[in-house]
């Protein structure tokens, strides 16, 4: 019984494989179609209807740039990390940066934000603090 179900199980995969394949390639639109024109363009009959309608001609040179390369893949690699120079940064500008921060951030406005997330309690968590800007992150 077990033989059986494994055997309509296959069945049912490949069928529907062989379908998804037949979508893949099967394309109704304009593009199927050119798809379809293209793969026959070989033929004397159609290619000579592509000339008359639409003005299309043969190439027929080819050079070195012409030919096909197919794409190497290759398993990528971990590689060798770089190095992390320890730069400093000129004087002042740290200086000027916390300065800068100490006057838009002042005492009043920390202890103000402060106060009103504690709201009558005796804690909070930063989890229950909206940060919806980013001066609300800072």
């Amino acid at each position: 019984m077990l033989e059986e179900i494994d055997r309509k199980h296959n069945k049912y995969t490949n069928a529907s494989i062989e379908h998804i394949r037949y979508l893949m390639n099967a394309d109704r639109g304009v593009k199927g179609k050119l798809i379809e024109l293209l793969k026959h363009a070989g033929e004397e009959r159609v290619a000579l209807t592509l000339e008359d309608g639409l003005r299309v001609y043969r190439h027929s040179y080819f050079d070195q740039r012409s030919l096909y390369n197919k794409a190497k893949r290759d398993r990528r690699s971990e590689g060798v990390p770089l190095a992390l120079s320890e730069e400093e940064p000129p004087a002042g500008v740290v200086a000027g940066f916390l300065e800068g921060v100490r006057k838009q951030y002042t005492n009043k406005k920390i202890d103000a934000w402060v106060e009103g997330n504690f709201r009558e309690r005796a804690s909070f968590s930063t989890e229950e603090v909206a940060m919806e800007t980013t001066e609300d992150f800072i």
